[in-house]
């Protein structure tokens, strides 16, 4: 893999051709300069084939019918020829530096499988930054396990890992990412870069939004790697974790979800979805009354 590996960029893509064009200039535009480019069209029947087009021989186009993104990834991993993988979805966005920050990190003796990037959050209607995040310089299989702290744009993998560990697993809908990193994460270093090189862009149809597909999803990568080590107090304290953590963001969120309706006119909707939320994490149940004298203490 020394000194330069070839670098395969594999950008799924359904129905958005507005905003693929950013995506594959953003590829193109890396200083690391041994690269391809190669975009899967997951069955779109918008005009994302002539966008792609209109960047000529600098992008790969393959298309495929819909079956989902674990699919689309697959398809663009068996259609490329570099010895990594960098994974950059429809709507997001990468700084130039990005694989020139990362790809260094990968060893020659390919005990790395997995090097992590940091990046930023941004809403595309404001332009805000939402959030940014980093990773740890090192990341044990355990904290992925208790949660997915890698995003799918920051990520570069080996083909060898790929090899070893098998393709993403197509059964599973906005979590595959999630799986693919535990499993690499058994069987190789994964290593984090703190430059925050990936601009991820929040919108109303980003697939996070499906809660109860996405909690559903979660639940299953959580049950499918409880028993990753044989009598180990580690990986189930981690599955614990991870199993709170999911009910928390499901409430957070349809909470969210549920003031949005609120505000928007659809009260029914709105207590229905805040329902669920409490339904998920009835511990918030028992955090009213204390949220309740809060407000009191503070009108007073």
């Amino acid at each position: 893999m020394c000194p330069e590996p070839l670098v395969s960029v594999i950008i799924p893509t359904y129905n958005c051709s507005a905003l693929l064009p950013d995506a594959i200039q953003s590829a193109l535009a890396q200083t690391y300069s041994r690269l391809e480019v190669v975009v899967v069209d997951d069955g779109s029947t918008d005009n994302t084939q002539q966008v792609v087009a209109s960047f000529g021989d600098s992008v790969r186009y393959v298309h495929r019918p819909n079956g989902g993104t674990a699919a689309a990834r697959n398809t663009g991993i068996r259609n490329s020829r570099g010895e990594l993988f960098a994974l950059l979805d429809q709507d997001d966005r990468w700084l130039p530096q990005k694989l020139e920050h990362q790809v260094p990190l990968f060893d020659c003796a390919g005990l790395v499988g997995l090097v992590a990037g940091g990046g930023r959050v941004v809403s595309l209607a404001t332009s805000r930054v939402t959030s940014e995040f980093e990773p740890s310089e090192t990341i044990d299989v355990h904290e992925l396990l208790a949660w997915c702290g890698i995003a799918c744009a920051s990520a570069v993998f080996s083909r060898d890992a790929i090899e070893c560990v098998g393709l993403f697993d197509e059964t599973l809908a906005g979590t595959d990412d999630w799986d693919m990193w535990i499993r690499i994460a058994s069987a190789y270093k994964v290593v984090g870069c703190r430059h925050r090189d990936v601009e991820i862009r929040e919108h109303g149809s980003n697939q996070g939004r499906k809660l109860d597909r996405m909690y559903a999803m979660a639940e299953r990568v959580i049950r499918k790697h409880l028993l990753l080590h044989e009598d180990c107090q580690e990986c189930v304290r981690s599955s614990y974790y991870a199993s709170a953590r999911l009910r928390l963001d499901y409430y957070v969120k349809s909470s969210h979800q549920a003031r949005e309706l609120w505000q928007a006119g659809r009260r029914v909707a709105s207590i229905g979805a805040k329902a669920k939320a409490v339904w998920r994490y009835p511990r918030a149940i028992g955090q009213v009354p204390s949220r309740i004298s809060s407000i009191m203490r503070g009108v007073k």
